[in-house]
């Protein structure tokens, strides 16, 4: 990579000069009669063309450190280690020009994990998670990385989503000592270490050359085979399970291949979910929800598929799709001349980690001419937790941009008070699951109560998730909770029944008294 770098910039000072040269000569020729006129216009096409070289060379160098840095910041909060290791989306592109280079399609996905189903809802377990795939990460780089060619012809890794993937071309004997001993090095790690964790590794594995395509895509369900396999075998306590068509049959990666071919024939559509002001009682915002719109099994609920996505890597299309629409929506609402009010859009926290994500967010608002201040974004509680730099410096550069910031679902998981106070957000949503119980239990009350005091001592607004019925409402109205969201004033409806709602509903006229 330094090498790389190296001789880019020697050829960007070599263009450099080159054209410095060329402009003098054509200035004084320009300067001083037309008599050469055609090595005039020769030595300006020239000229154009070495700028352009220029510019393309500091482009990708731009890029590229981009894209390092991301992966720095990624790296350090799963990995605790600042160095460069794939992650999903660099993987992927590796491998797919790869691909197209070479025309090389075989060989072994190999996806693992580390632990066994621990949910790491406290500070030390999370630490000593992250820890130990630091060391695995050390160990691949130093194992995989460094290979003799007589053994492997090529190999490329990452980390997503708690599961470390390996692409590699070799044999399977090699395959499989490679196996053995990154399985007795995560246990020896852990004594090492002396982790308060649940070591189980599982491998899924499937080999490439049992199939013929060549499409551009191919490269995601063949990380889904993998990850299949390896859920698989951590269901059925099998350490390597090897994906095959007669172990899981012809309909097991039907969902994934079902959600490609969703987003390819734009089967997702958007719903709106009115927010009320309890303050100003009316309606002031909407929560945009993702839905399926399935041929086949009518209308799918984010719940049956979001995790799907997030795991085969496509929650980042499903992301800007919403957004997208939402934008298109705005636009449309504002030709119209109709009522206008802001929507928040959840985004996944993978996603701050590309390192387009937010040239992506602010060209797409920009691209249909919506004002910043109409969207909001909604992030999970689980981003205040991570590393400080990375969302941090994305929040402000969406808030200097326009942006509204709204941490969804907090109170739940791993929480920190002083993490929260420090991110620069506007609102807290507190989490349906504290709501359910607030007419019943006094205990969920005093939870609720203390959530939103501390949303107001920061200055912040505070929103409550779920509220189905009047006695809820009454009790956060006594709260003195800012915005309600739930059933009782609407559920998540189309963009038709969303503007009709807006023009002709009977909680914001006068007289009326909320059932």
């Amino acid at each position: 990579m330094n090498k790389i770098k190296t001789l880019l910039t020697e050829l960007i000072i070599i263009a450099s000069l080159i054209v410095a040269i060329i402009f003098v000569v054509s200035f004084l020729s320009f300067a001083y009669g037309t008599k050469y006129i055609v090595i005039d216009l020769i030595l300006l096409f020239a000229m154009a063309g070495f700028i352009t070289l220029g510019g393309y060379v500091f482009a990708l160098l731009y890029g590229e450190k981009k894209t390092i840095n991301s992966l720095k910041n990624e790296n350090e909060y799963n990995l605790n280690r600042n160095y460069v290791f794939f992650n999903y989306d660099y993987f992927t592109r590796k491998i797919t020009l790869r691909n197209i280079k070479n025309k090389d399609l075989e060989g072994y996905m190999i996806a693992f994990n580390c632990v066994r189903n621990v949910d790491s809802t406290t500070k030390a377990i999370k630490d000593d998670i992250s820890e130990l795939n630091g060391c695995v990460a050390d160990y691949l780089l130093e194992r995989i990385n460094n290979f003799d060619k007589k053994d492997i012809k090529f190999s490329y890794f990452c980390f997503y989503h708690g599961v470390f993937l390996v692409y590699i071309n070799c044999s399977p004997e090699y395959l499989n000592n490679l196996i053995n001993d990154i399985e007795t090095r995560i246990y020896d790690i852990s004594r090492e270490h002396d982790f308060r964790l649940y070591i189980q590794p599982y491998f899924g594995i499937y080999d490439r050359r049992n199939e013929n395509v060549e499409e551009h895509d191919v490269i995601y369900k063949v990380i889904n085979y993998a990850m299949t396999a390896r859920e698989y075998g951590s269901q059925n306590f099998d350490s390597v399970t090897f994906y095959s068509s007669e172990l899981f049959g012809s309909n097991i990666t039907t969902e994934f291949e079902a959600i490609v071919e969703a987003l390819d024939k734009k089967e997702f559509i958007v719903f709106y979910q009115p927010k009320y002001s309890l303050g100003k009682k009316q309606f002031i915002s909407s929560e945009a929800l993702v839905r399926w719109q399935s041929p086949k099994n009518g209308l799918v609920s984010p719940i049956k598929f979001i995790s799907e996505a997030e795991n085969g890597g496509l929650i980042h299309r499903i992301d800007m799709f919403v957004l997208e629409q939402v934008c298109k929506d705005l636009n449309e609402t504002k030709r119209k001349g109709r009522r206008l009010l802001p929507v928040s859009i959840n985004f996944s926290i993978y996603e701050f980690y590309a390192p387009d994500f937010v040239d992506d967010i602010i060209n797409t608002i920009t691209k249909y001419k919506v004002n910043p201040s109409l969207i909001e974004m909604e992030i999970t509680e689980s981003v205040s937790g991570a590393n400080s730099f990375v969302p941090i410096s994305i929040i402000k550069k969406l808030k200097e941009f326009g942006l509204r910031i709204l941490m969804d679902d907090f109170g739940v998981g791993y929480s920190n008070f002083n993490n929260i106070k420090n991110m620069p957000i506007d609102v807290l949503k507190i989490d349906k699951s504290f709501i359910d119980n607030i007419v019943d239990d006094e205990k969920s009350r005093e939870i609720v109560k203390l959530l939103i005091d501390f949303a107001r001592s920061l200055g912040l607004e505070s929103i409550a998730e779920g509220v189905s019925v009047k006695e809820q409402v009454d009790i956060l109205r006594k709260y003195h909770c800012d915005t309600i969201q739930g059933y009782f004033y609407s559920k998540p409806i189309s963009k038709t029944e969303y503007e009709q709602f807006l023009a002709n509903n009977p909680y914001e006229k006068k007289g009326v008294v909320e059932k």
